[in-house]
């Protein structure tokens, strides 16, 4: 299964990309699961700067 969305973290700002084209980036169920976790991985990544 390919990865639909990616994270970079860079200057403390957390950016998720949503890389579905083929279905111009509809909320899937697989879209959504790894939106989820995207936002879970920027809120527990001290990098990103989100705070409290």
């Amino acid at each position: 299964m390919t990865e639909l969305v990616h994270l970079d973290v860079a200057d403390g700002i957390a950016t998720l990309t949503l890389d579905s084209p083929g279905n111009r980036n509809a909320l899937s169920a697989q879209l959504r699961r790894e939106l989820l976790a995207g936002l879970e991985r920027a809120i527990a990544d001290d990098a990103s700067g989100w705070c409290c």
